[in-house]
Parts: C-alpha cells; sequence; structure tokens
C-alpha cells in the first residue's frame, strides 16, 4: 500500500469494501460507544456508514480513507491519564481538530465531566457524519472554529481564552505548514490556563521538512523542530516520543509524535482573568 500523491487521494472514489482487514481489536471503542449490537452487526453497520461517507469527499483525509480513526489517539498519550486526573478541576477539555469525535468521546466514557468537553473543526462535516456512528447521549458540545484566524469562526474559540484545563489536538500538526503549527501553538497556548495542558499527536519525519510528496505547503516536524516550537512558544515540560507509523505511511523517513507540553504557571492575576473567561464560557 503507497501513500499516493495529492491528486490520487483527492480524486473521488467509489468503494464497496473496507481497504484493509479490520482486526476485532480496532473495533473495542466502537464497542463501548454501541454496546448494544453484536460484533458482526457491527462491522456491517460500520462499512455502510463508511461508504456513505467517503460520498461526501472524505477519502483526501487518510485517516477517513483507511479508517484509522477507529484507533482513538488521545489514550496512547504517555500523559493522558495526567489529563484525565485534572477532571475535578471544573475546567474545559477543548478538542481540536476533532473529526468524528473520538478523542473528544473517549475522555467523557473514562471520566472527563461530559458538560466541560467541547470539540472543534474547521468545518462540521465530520463531526456531523459522526453522529451516526458515534452516537452523543453526553450532549458533548461542539463548535465550527478556526484556532489560527481572527475572524468570526474564531470569536467562538476566543470565549474559552484561559478557561481549558486540557486541550487536545491529534492528526492536525502535518496538515499545516511551519508558521502554521506555530500560530496553532501560540493559540492553544491562549486557550489553557496556567499550568494547563496540552497534548496530541501528529505525523512527523526523521528530518525536518516539507511534505513534498503530498502537499509542499505542509510541514513535517522532527523531534528536535517540533520541541523547539513548543518551547518557543513558551510551553514547559515538554514531552516528544516517536512511535511507527502504519504500513504504506512511513515511507519517505516519516514517523509519527506523540506530544505534550504545560503552559507556565505565572501571577495570580492571570489566574483571575482564567476564572473570568471560563465563567464567561460556561453562559
Amino acid at each position: 500500500m503507497t501513500v499516493g500523491t495529492k491528486a490520487d487521494w483527492d480524486e473521488p472514489k467509489q468503494v464497496t469494501k473496507f481497504p484493509r482487514a479490520i482486526p476485532d481489536a480496532e473495533l473495542s471503542f466502537l464497542q463501548r460507544v454501541r454496546p448494544d449490537i453484536p460484533l458482526k452487526d457491527l462491522r456491517e453497520m460500520l462499512l455502510k456508514w463508511w461508504i456513505e461517507t467517503m460520498k461526501l469527499g472524505t477519502q483526501k483525509y487518510g485517516c477517513v480513507r483507511e479508517l484509522y480513526f477507529l484507533r482513538t489517539s488521545v489514550d496512547c498519550n504517555p500523559r493522558y491519564p495526567e489529563a484525565l486526573a485534572r477532571s475535578h478541576s471544573g475546567r474545559w477539555w477543548i478538542d481540536i481538530g476533532t473529526a468524528f469525535g473520538q478523542d473528544a468521546r473517549l475522555p467523557v466514557l473514562d471520566g472527563w465531566p461530559s458538560n466541560r468537553m467541547l470539540a472543534s473543526d474547521l468545518t462540521p462535516d465530520l463531526w456531523e457524519a459522526g453522529l451516526s456512528l458515534y452516537p452523543n447521549p453526553h450532549n458533548i458540545k461542539y463548535i465550527t472554529a478556526n484556532v489560527l484566524t481572527s475572524g468570526p469562526s474564531a470569536e467562538h474559540l476566543e470565549a474559552f481564552r484561559g478557561s481549558a484545563e486540557v486541550v487536545s489536538s491529534n492528526l492536525v500538526f502535518h496538515t499545516l505548514s511551519k508558521e502554521g503549527v506555530d500560530g496553532m501553538l501560540s493559540a492553544i497556548l491562549n486557550l489553557l490556563v496556567p499550568g494547563g495542558l496540552l497534548l496530541g499527536s501528529c505525523a512527523a519525519c526523521i528530518e525536518a521538512r516539507q511534505w513534498t510528496e503530498y502537499d509542499p505547503g505542509r510541514w513535517l516536524h522532527s523531534q528536535k523542530s517540533l520541541r523547539q516550537a513548543f518551547e518557543t512558544a513558551g510551553f514547559d515540560q515538554v514531552i516528544i516520543e516517536p512511535f511507527d507509523l502504519p504500513e504504506g505511511h512511513n515511507d519517505h523517513g516519516k514517523i509519527g509524535i506523540r506530544f505534550s507540553g504545560l503552559k507556565p504557571c505565572s501571577a495570580s492575576a492571570e489566574h483571575a482573568a482564567s476564572a473570568e473567561h471560563a465563567a464567561s464560557a460556561e453562559t
């Protein structure tokens, strides 16, 4: 299996079967949110749903095209238990680039208060498609917003400035330019309370470079360059860990990176501002 070019990925394709074998282990999260459906029926439901979802033009997303979204990412981060331990803070967990919302739903299933979980993405298409696969009985809040812009869309996230205890973002950084990653890190830092935690993952490369074989506008960080970006943005206690990408996505030196970092604790005035923003976001 090869990744192909951007033109290959953007070309509409009709599909009638899964592109790869889906082991039972990859259905564990889906089984957890749909315990009323037997495994065999769950597979049939997933196939029908995936075929319809591919008609929306989502084949350009590798995680959709090859169903890698079935594997939750947030719980693979070594700081996930630390994130969950903050569930009594009364503050928000914001999942940016939520797609179908699996990494927003999992923390809620694991104990994070549902009324303090916010899912966000650039467009609502994937979130809305995900509602027929992953029901939303907890009524997780969703907003369409671009964390990188200052236009009307960003105002939705601006209301949460300084009110997030945790921000997660998986499989997003590698869709951005180098400057886009810098901007996103700065924006996330502004969303977090002092001491707040960012955790996530992205595709990367052994040596930082443009993603020329797919889209030259995108940037693949290395472990070293991503750490530098975190520290330049102002994060403390940064952890950068590599992992192996699935076969077919690990060519040209590509790897995966799980990352995390803390917003430094600062003056009490900032804490007061955070509380004020949290109260306004709640209303």
